[in-house]
Formats: structure tokens, C-alpha cells, sequence
């Protein structure tokens, strides 16, 4: 009877570990800089634990070895993200759990204690793998040097799941694996403008 129990809890646990292991899914992200792909980084956890990134030598080409990394560690200088990029890890949390799919604006708390306010712009569309996927262009309203605050527009898809984040001021950006085209139909990898420059109000 013993044996028996003992056989059970073990099935139990692999079949945990089996559920688990379908469950979650690896999300590998890209960053570009100026159109050159320079990093890729991949999440299991929504950003909540640990990361892997690896990185692409710019003379010889050859990517680096992972490394595992958590989010406080791109505060530092030597990972750190390019341009405004670098406020992305510090939004991570608040963006995975807004309700984009809710509002035409959401606010967001930015660095140094200041209301960062999206606005949903542009809906933009493209085949990834098969399959017609659907996303919307948010626009950082008020954003510029002038404001005080570096511009970081984000793409979102209809799950709520952040597809690229993006500096227009340097052309830098962050794109879901698979998604590049979906930049490039619409303006190009990274837009060399900030979507504010043309009217808010004009949605698809």
C-alpha cells in the first residue's frame, strides 16, 4: 500500500511539472538599435523572477552566451537599454497587467513619481505565422526633452500582450519575436517620428 502512494505522489508530481512546462510560455524579444538587431531577450514569468539575454558583437557579428539576468540588473550601465528604452524594465510590471484592451487611455505611473499618459493611436495589422494578428500603436502623450520626458511609445496586440516598445527619437525598439513586419508595413522598423505629430483623435 505504501509502494503505492509513493508511485502516486511521484505520477502527481511529473504530471505537475508536464502541466507547468505547457503552461508557460517563453516570449523572446528582440532590440534593435537603428535597425540592427542587437539583443535578444527571453521571459517565462511575465518579468517577474529572471530573464535570459545575449548579445551580438557589433564588429564580428557572433552572439554572446546567455546570460540570466533579473530586471534590477538593467540598471546597470552594462546591460542597460539604449535611449528611453531604459524606463522600460522599471514599467514592465504595470504594463502586463493594465487593461489596454478596455480604455482609449491608460495612465501609468513613470520615473521620478510622473503620470505617464498613453493614448491608443494607430490600429495596425499583419500575418505573423499564419495568422492575421491585430495590434494597437500607443502614443506617450506629451512626451519630448522639453517635457522632461523621453518619449517611449508602445505597441500592444489584442491580448494585452506588449508587442514592441519603442524610442522614436533614437530608433531603438523592442519587438516581440515574429512581429518585425508588423513595424516595417506600417512605418518602417522604428517610426523617426512621434506619432503626436499627426492628430491623436483619428483612430481606425
Amino acid at each position: 500500500m505504501k509502494q503505492y502512494y509513493i508511485i502516486l505522489f511521484f505520477a502527481f508530481i511529473l504530471y505537475s511539472e508536464s502541466v507547468q512546462s505547457q503552461t508557460t510560455q517563453q516570449l523572446q524579444y528582440n532590440l534593435y538599435e537603428t535597425g540592427i538587431q542587437t539583443r535578444t531577450i527571453i521571459q517565462t514569468d511575465d518579468w517577474k523572477q529572471s530573464f535570459s539575454m545575449r548579445r551580438k558583437d557589433p564588429i564580428s557579428a557572433k552572439w554572446s552566451s546567455h546570460l540570466i539576468l533579473t530586471l534590477d540588473s538593467l540598471n546597470n550601465p552594462k546591460y542597460r537599454l539604449p535611449g528611453s528604452l531604459r524606463n522600460l524594465p522599471s514599467l514592465l510590471s504595470q504594463l502586463v497587467t493594465a487593461d489596454w484592451d478596455k480604455f482609449p487611455q491608460i495612465n501609468i505611473n513613470g520615473p521620478q513619481g510622473k503620470k505617464w499618459l498613453y493614448v491608443k493611436h494607430r490600429r495596425m495589422a499583419e500575418t505573423v505565422n499564419g495568422k492575421t494578428e491585430t495590434a494597437w500603436y500607443w502614443a506617450l502623450k506629451d512626451g519630448g526633452v522639453f517635457n522632461g520626458m523621453l518619449i517611449l511609445d508602445l505597441v500592444i496586440d489584442e491580448k494585452n500582450r506588449l508587442i514592441a516598445a519603442i524610442d522614436p527619437s533614437s530608433d531603438n525598439s523592442v519587438v516581440l519575436n515574429g512581429y518585425k513586419n508588423l513595424l516595417l508595413k506600417n512605418f518602417g522598423l522604428t517610426p523617426t517620428f512621434h506619432l503626436l505629430n499627426m492628430a491623436i483623435g483619428e483612430q481606425e
